[in-house]
């Protein structure tokens, strides 16, 4: 009998049951896993980075409007005192005591003058002659203001305004500075809200200011009344916290109103809004991470060793990019899919270098934002402390801004704040940090800059500023100048381990001195 040949009677294996078929199919469930989870790891940390900027920016906002408010009573609060010292007001001449309100009342929309009391708090003057004579002795109006002002609590009229209260002591100075009476006087708060409603938050944004009781004071957007008090971010701010608050669909941040007035501002925008941009990425993303299962595929089935490599470079690349390093290229230019899907995951990884770049930028200036500052110069300080680095500190304050303000307009002043920006940057070194750190008040973290090095960088910026910024406003050119304080971390700093706040603090006192020896010039502590 013939002997059959082996390979006649040999079984052909399945290409399901191959070990080529498994690799296949491991390689391609290792690289879609990887792939899809590293995508969302991505699109979780891309989330979480602009939800963190967009609550920043709320708080920003709430701490804006704050200032606003406690700088309008304060304000208000001096115009009051101003009015006390005034010729008949201080001698209780009831004659010039009601020209005084007439004139006030036409000249002064905030202002509301509306009783005089003499020394034993009695009502001598009074818009409403019922209240004439009208014993006052017993109320705080009377008893708080015997050597200062007093600011009541917000409250509403009779029609629904709100209004607070000025008391302000009337003395006379010929008698040792004796209170012979006091002035009281209404402050409209209403003519506060078009300078509030200049503060904007995004398009559908939100800004609610309460009194002490949850009573809205002010909405942006649109005359709401009635009571707030039970919202959760509400009740926060009037226990005296401050915060935010991601409520799923809308993200809030809050701070109590605190000072010469109590109450809370709360800054609201929703979250499909605020987060659009991690949104319309996530839908990106996905498409993306289909793109690189068919390729995964494909390369399975080709399984050719140039494409073997050049999914490591996408596994690693992938990764490093999940991990945060978002400057991260992958580095494929082949013209196939895998290709592809590297630059478009490149272009992704831009898209959201570009969003972060945004939230620690400042929109008028394009310098960094003062929340970035501040952790750059932790970080600064420590690298210098640890190194025994140079550190240099320079805070510039726009001399006079706030004329440019009142007497050109806030376009006019910010267009100074564009200018000076621009010509700070284009005198700085790559590696220097700058940052607008208050409304017209600017800082430049300057590592590895010595003592004398910095004081050349802040003439030098000085002398190009007022030499060079001119602003025009209808037919005047403007100059402006800047007062500029420096400092410079020494052996002694690094010996007794300073904090990054008392670095601040020394270049604030420096930029203090500035001003105070007369501005336009450089003072080094």
């Amino acid at each position: 009998m013939a002997e059959v040949p082996l390979n006649s009677t040999r079984e052909k294996i399945p290409f399901t049951s191959s070990i080529n078929f498994r690799f296949i199919l491991i390689f391609i469930l290792l690289v879609t896993v990887t792939t899809f989870l590293s995508g969302m790891i991505l699109i979780y940390q891309g989330q979480r980075s602009l939800e963190d900027a967009v609550l920043k920016r709320n708080l920003t906002a709430c701490e804006n409007v704050r200032s606003k408010i406690e700088s309008f009573i304060q304000e208000a609060r001096s115009s009051v005192e101003l009015m006390t010292m005034m010729p008949g007001i201080k001698d209780l001449d009831l004659f010039q005591i009601d020209k005084m309100m007439y004139e006030v009342i036409s000249e002064h929309e905030r202002l509301d003058p509306v009783a005089v009391l003499n020394d034993q708090g009695i009502m001598i003057s009074s818009r409403n002659p019922s209240d004439q004579n009208k014993d006052m002795s017993g109320s705080d109006l009377f008893l708080k203001t015997k050597s200062k002002s007093y600011i009541s609590d917000i409250y509403f009229s009779s029609d629904g305004q709100p209004l607070i209260t000025i008391a302000a002591p009337i003395f006379d100075y010929d008698s040792f500075g004796r209170r012979i009476g006091v002035l009281v006087t209404s402050v409209k708060l209403r003519s506060l809200w078009p300078t509030l409603d200049r503060t904007k938050v995004g398009e559908k944004g939100v800004i609610v200011v309460t009194d002490r009781k949850g009573e809205i004071v002010y909405r942006s957007g649109e005359a709401k009344t009635g009571n707030v008090g039970s919202d959760r971010t509400v009740k926060l701010a009037l226990e005296g916290k401050t915060g935010s608050v991601n409520h799923g669909n809308m993200l809030s941040s809050y701070m109590p109103l605190t000072g010469t007035a109590t109450g809370s501002v709360v800054v609201k925008q929703p979250a499909q809004e605020a987060l659009y941009g991690v949104a319309k990425m996530r839908g990106q993303s996905m498409v993306l991470l289909v793109l690189s299962i068919m390729i995964a595929i494909a390369i399975g089935l080709v399984l050719s060793n140039s494409m073997l490599v050049s999914v490591r470079k996408l596994l690693v690349g992938t990764k490093i990019v999940a991990e945060g390093d978002l400057g991260y290229k992958i580095d494929i230019k082949t013209d196939d899919e895998i290709g592809e899907l590297a630059r478009s995951f490149n272009v992704m990884t831009v898209e959201l270098k570009k969003q972060r770049e945004r939230a620690i930028t400042d929109e008028l200036t394009h310098l960094y934002t003062h929340s970035y500052f501040l952790e750059t110069l932790k970080a600064e300080v420590y690298r210098a402390k640890r190194y025994r680095a140079k550190l240099s500190l320079m805070m510039l304050d726009i001399d006079h801004f706030k004329l440019f303000n009142d007497n050109y307009g806030h376009q006019v002043g910010d267009e100074v704040l564009i200018k000076i920006s621009e010509m700070l940057k284009s005198s700085l070194r790559e590696s220097d940090i700058a940052a607008r750190y208050g409304g017209e008040e600017l800082v430049v973290l300057a590592a590895e800059t010595d003592r004398e090095g910095i004081y050349i960088l802040a003439e030098r910026v000085r002398q190009k500023i007022a030499k060079d910024v001119i602003v025009e406003y209808e037919d005047k050119k403007l100059r402006v100048t800047v007062s500029i304080g420096v400092t410079t971390l020494t052996e002694d700093d690094i010996k007794r381990d300073i904090f990054p706040d008392d670095f601040m603090k020394r270049v604030d006192m420096a930029l203090y001195k500035a001003k105070d020896k007369g501005r336009n010039c450089v003072v080094q502590l």
